[in-house]
């Protein structure tokens, strides 16, 4: 038992960081922090929100609502959408290497459903896997990090797909903050 534990040690602490900090992202005010930090640090913050909050499925809700109060408060959408993409790409690399470790560490039905998704990506060309992506993080709010374990497990390259990663994660944004836009308009 001692032995299952420290195995999953890491993983452990890095979803624990991840849970505290979409708890503590649902229960604060952005405006007020970014009032207190002021506009070139905002950028910073949403960096590091976009990191962490955006890419897992447990905390993307307050992802969202960071990027509507930002785009809120005047800040410049285009910037807002490339650190905000470029935020969501490093956290799908941190998915990417939990799923290159978890390959060959998890088991059961986990596994199972992940080596499924793994064989159906590795038959398909690899501009086919390149727009699956860019669509997937471009056209869905879904979070990218089922995406990045399934194409780690199929053994993908990480450079092969960063950039309509990258490309879909700006455009999901800048189709948030004009639907914002336009929402405010009516």
């Amino acid at each position: 038992m001692r032995h299952r534990v420290r195995h999953f040690k890491g993983i452990i602490w890095i979803l624990f960081f991840l849970v505290t900090l979409g708890v503590l992202f649902f229960f604060v005010d952005i405006e007020k922090v970014i009032e207190a930090i002021g506009v070139t640090n905002s950028y910073l913050v949403l960096f590091f929100v976009a990191m962490i909050a955006g890419s897992s499925s447990f905390t993307s809700s307050s992802y969202y609502a960071t990027i509507v109060s930002l785009a809120s408060t005047g800040l410049n959408p285009w910037m807002i959408a490339l650190v905000a993409g470029t935020g969501l790409s490093v956290g799908d690399a941190i998915f990417y290497l939990i799923g290159t470790w978890g390959r060959d560490n998890i088991s059961g039905k986990i596994k199972i459903l992940a080596e499924k998704y793994a064989k159906w990506l590795s038959r398909k060309p690899r501009f086919v896997v390149q727009s699956i992506v860019y669509l997937y993080t471009g056209f869905t709010p879904l979070p990218g990090d089922f995406l990045m374990v399934a194409l780690s497990f199929a053994r993908f390259p990480y450079l092969s797909f960063i950039i309509p990663g990258l490309l879909g994660n700006i455009t999901l944004v800048l189709f948030i903050l004009f639907g914002v836009t336009w929402t405010q308009g009516l």
